[in-house]
């Protein structure tokens, strides 16, 4: 570890606009931290390297890595001289070795910083104090990267020196809490996002606006969310930050949580983060819709559609600790009316259906389907009516009310998203038996089966949301991921 001569320009070069090679300014010490895995500042006034009567000197570090002799059979030795290829073999490693940082107010080198910005970089707290009082219009210059004295303070990986250059600052009235970078960020978002817990305080204290939004739509919230900075989230919470702010992406601060380019977080701050936000705010926990009814719709136990499916999704929501804890589970919803079904389906289908529900009342086999529609709805003569031996969509005694609550299920999850108090942000039906084979008329004219479908279940849902909430929603967008052709779909919206 050797240090740079002052002007020797080592950490000069821009590898593009937004990032450096780095020799950072300020003394390195072992410990990790910060937006970047930087180091740490060291505490001040200790000793770093010989004649070092500054505790701020710019290091870097050099490994020697010697050519041996090819004509020599004596085993190489540092002797604190080098060959040319050793120097050379030793400016690729150098180089190799650099580590290349996004620039943020406490890594950038501008070249035009103030003496202000000279002062914060260095942790100079007097000639701080000496810039302010002498070059008050410095306080909220901004470098070429957008950067503000204000930044420079509250992005300095450290508990100590950080908070105590943003204190200085914030003893001027003049100081802005609302000014931004080139990308919007203010310096409540780069306090968050290092996690530094007596700047966030500090800066909320003195009224730095806590949902101000990036030019990404990102709150100081997502930001902590990003690196995972528990407490971070758990100050702004108790600052009145709003954790239901969507950015650009349409993502809630709990949805980025541990989500930052370039930097780890741990599984177990991901964990906790998360775990805050929901304790914080319920109502961010997906719905889960589920009823005993559709378990009912029996198929037998070989069947690719039975009722296994479902458990099979339940218990693995019930193994994974962090998914559970993410959800509300939930049978509290009423089957869907006939009425309700007959805004996707033609009556005659639907009265097709409800006959055969009569017909199979006090059976213990289910039936075939498909030939039943062929003819109760579609009056296919009875030579090409589908061999029920080979039917594979079958319906039972439960089929009827499992399929009414499975549309239930899904007009009730429309209800509680459009609500206005929206108890909870997203909501997932998981029912049975499927819907998006089924048409107007259930089988449609061209196909061969009804695909395991009764009810279309989402086209439910979607002409519920378009008649009785007209004034909330005009348009529905259906997003079928399936290997199949959502035929039946298609047939409704058409």
């Amino acid at each position: 570890v050797g240090e740079d001569p002052p002007d020797s320009g080592a950490d000069s070069n821009m590898s593009s606009p937004h990032e450096e090679e780095s020799v950072l300014s300020g003394p390195a010490t072992s410990d990790e931290g910060g937006l970047l895995g930087l180091k740490r500042p060291a505490p001040e006034g200790e000793k770093h390297g010989d004649n070092s009567d500054s505790p701020h000197i710019r290091k870097r570090m050099a490994i020697a890595i010697p050519s041996p002799s090819p004509t020599s059979s004596t085993s190489s030795r540092l002797d604190g001289s080098l060959t040319g290829s050793s120097i050379s073999l030793l400016d690729d490693r150098i180089k190799s070795f650099r580590i290349v940082v996004p620039t943020t107010p406490y890594t950038s080198k501008t070249s035009k910083a103030t003496d202000l910005q000279l002062a914060l970089r260095t942790f100079d707290m007097e000639a701080a104090a000496r810039a302010i009082e002498t070059h008050e219009d410095q306080l909220n210059l901004q470098d070429e990267h957008g950067f503000a004295p204000l930044m420079n303070a509250a992005a300095i990986p450290d508990d100590t020196l950080g908070p105590a250059l943003v204190r200085l600052l914030l003893q001027h009235p003049a100081t802005s809490l609302t000014i931004s970078d080139s990308e919007g960020f203010t310096s409540l978002h780069w306090a968050a996002a290092m996690g530094s817990h007596e700047s966030i305080r500090m800066l909320c204290e003195a009224g730095a606006p806590v949902d101000f939004q990036a030019q990404c739509g990102e709150t100081a919230l997502h930001r902590a969310a990003r690196m995972g900075r528990v407490d971070a989230v758990r100050l702004l919470a108790s600052s009145f930050a709003n954790p239901r702010i969507l950015n650009k992406h349409l993502e809630f601060p709990v949805d980025v949580v541990g989500r930052m380019a370039k930097h780890e977080v741990s599984s177990s701050a991901i964990q906790a983060t998360r775990a805050v936000f929901l304790q914080l705010d319920p109502s961010l926990r997906v719905l889960v819709l589920h009823h005993k009814d559709c378990l009912d719709h029996d198929t037998s136990a070989r069947h690719q559609e039975a009722p296994r499916r479902i458990v099979a999704i339940l218990e693995a929501m019930e193994k994974d600790t962090e998914l559970s804890e993410s959800i509300t589970l939930s049978d509290d919803f009423e089957p869907a009316t006939l009425d309700m079904v007959m805004k996707a389906h033609a009556p005659e289908y639907v009265s097709c259906v409800a006959e055969l529900a009569q017909k199979v009342a006090c059976s213990t086999c289910p039936i075939a389907f498909t030939p039943r529609v062929q003819s109760g709805v579609r009056r296919t003569p009875p030579a090409h009516l589908k061999n029920e031996a080979s039917c594979d969509t079958l319906f039972s005694k439960g089929s009827f009310k499992a399929a009414l609550r499975a549309c239930g299920a899904v007009t009730h999850a429309v209800d509680t998203i459009v609500s206005p108090s929206a108890p909870h942000r997203a909501v997932f039906c998981c029912v049975r038996p499927p819907g998006h084979h089924s048409g107007v008329k259930g089988l449609l004219w061209n196909a061969e089966s009804c695909g395991f479908c009764i009810f279309n279940n989402v086209c439910v849902g979607a002409m519920h949301a378009l008649t009785e909430h007209a004034d909330e929603i005009k348009k529905v967008a259906i997003i079928d991921f399936d290997v199949h052709h959502g035929n039946g779909t298609e047939d409704i919206i058409r």
